[in-house]
């Protein structure tokens, strides 16, 4: 029994020594509170030109880096969508992971990522870079590419960034396929 008492009286000092008032910050309304890092969950963000939204990201986790070189990170997944000017999706990027360079202007997608466009064409890939400002992606890693009759296969590509266009760099595969017969999930 008395070791008990003793075992819960050094329970209590250890639980009551790792709290202190240093560690706790009250923030007031309306006061600027400094931090080096934002997390947001669940989030949606609109990119838009001339009052039309042009790109929709959203993510289940944002974790933004503020000191140094501001970044950021989408670490549980990404999904981009390329709207046209009548608000209609005209391409999908999904990644499993994304960092959003601030100075750069650009978008690393890493992880499975995928671009589907309107016409059912995908592109597969492991990195890919999205610079906004000159609406283009592109890559330095293996892509695969399947349209509707071929997959083509390659190291280093560029597109515009609806997917309309787009050129491997060093393509070392091509073969005829029917879609019907793949397992495109």
């Amino acid at each position: 029994m008395y070791n008990w008492i003793k075992y819960g009286f050094i329970v209590a000092a250890l639980l009551l020594s790792a709290c202190s008032k240093e560690e706790i910050t009250e923030v007031k309304v309306g006061q600027e509170y400094n931090t080096k890092l934002e997390i947001a969950y669940d989030v949606e963000i609109l990119y838009s030109e001339e009052a039309q939204v042009k790109v929709k990201v959203t993510a289940p986790t944002l974790l933004r880096y503020k000191s140094g070189n501001p970044y950021t990170e989408f670490p549980d997944g990404i999904k981009v969508e390329f709207l046209n000017e009548k608000q209609k999706t005209t391409s999908y990027l999904t990644a499993c992971h994304a960092t959003k360079k601030d100075k750069k202007n650009e978008i690393i997608a890493t992880d499975d990522v995928e671009v589907l466009t309107g016409k059912g064409d995908i592109l597969r890939t492991e990195h890919l870079i999205w610079k906004d400002q000159a609406k283009r992606i592109y890559g330095d890693s293996v892509v695969t590419i399947i349209t509707q009759t071929e997959q083509i296969t390659g190291t280093g590509f560029s597109a515009n960034q609806d997917f309309s266009e787009y050129e491997i760099q060093n393509p070392r595969g091509f073969k005829k396929i029917d879609r019907k017969n793949l397992n495109l999930d």
